[in-house]
């Protein structure tokens, strides 16, 4: 593709400067060629810089489950969901675990880059509890709203 846009640009260029070209249409051809070619080429680096900053963030949060993995030997921890959000550009890491003794449920959603917990909803005997951290929920409402914004849009 980028032999094309060069060819198309040299093309275009020389006409130009030589005026070579008796015809208007062939010379609006030549420069909507060269823009469609352009608009191409910068599509497919934004895809590129997309797939990277994926790959990246997946790397990030993989490492912040496997911590976790360490941390919680007793615990049992599912596998999480990584996703860069282009909209707020940071890499999110969605998961839970569930605790035998006593008898719980963490659903945490985490910004990777900083490692900050966004938000916590977690549940001990069935029932919500808030006071472990500032960023408890007691809504499993407001958990999956805030899921749905941070990783699934």
């Amino acid at each position: 593709m980028f032999k094309k846009i060069i060819v198309i640009s040299l093309l275009l260029g020389s006409v130009i400067l030589t005026g070579c070209s008796n015809n208007k249409k062939e010379l609006e051809l030549l420069k909507q060629q060269n823009d469609l070619l352009q608009k191409q080429v910068n599509e497919q680096e934004i895809q590129n810089d997309f797939f990277t900053k994926q790959t990246e963030c997946k790397n990030i949060c993989e490492k912040i489950y496997e911590e976790d993995k360490k941390q919680l030997p007793n615990d049992t921890v599912l596998n999480p969901t990584y996703v860069y959000n282009q909209e707020k550009n940071a890499c999110f890491y969605a998961g839970w675990r569930i605790s035998i003794n006593p008898q719980g449920l963490t659903k945490r959603i985490i910004n990777c880059q900083t490692n900050e917990e966004v938000l916590t909803y977690m549940e001990v005997n069935n029932k919500p509890f808030t006071n472990y951290c500032d960023t408890c929920t007691s809504s499993i409402q407001e958990y999956n709203q805030k899921l749905k914004e941070f990783i699934w849009e």
